[in-house]
């Protein structure tokens, strides 16, 4: 079950970037979403993390190709793995240009899954 602390620790990271990977959001995920499954994740998560929900229930980043997976869209700002809530586009665009080189791999394997973002490159 994902949790959410709500404590305010005074942390500082860059969200220069999010409104030039995130072009244009036609779609989001109601009320967003808490991600689950960051033991092994950054402390920051950027914006156009390509976003899942498992079979049971929990929304996490995308990191392999699975059966029982929904690819469900990706966030739409910068946050922190120790405050995992977060905005998700499902239709819109994506400058993958503008992406992490270690994201474009996942963003090339999740875009052949989901045909409602447009992945620009």
């Amino acid at each position: 079950m994902a949790t959410l602390d709500l404590s305010n620790d005074t942390v500082r990271f860059d969200t220069g970037l999010d409104n030039v990977i995130i072009e244009n959001i036609l779609e989001t995920y109601a009320g967003g979403v808490v991600l689950s499954g960051l033991d092994n994740a950054k402390d920051v998560i950027p914006a156009g993390t390509p976003i899942v929900k498992t079979k049971e229930g929990e929304f996490k980043p995308f990191s392999e190709k699975g059966d029982e997976l929904q690819y469900v869209g990706v966030t739409i700002h910068t946050i922190l793995k120790k405050k995992p809530a977060v905005g998700i586009m499902t239709r819109g665009t994506v400058n993958v240009s503008a992406c992490e080189d270690n994201m474009r791999t996942l963003i090339k394997e999740f875009a052949k899954e989901n045909n409602h973002i447009i992945f620009k490159y």
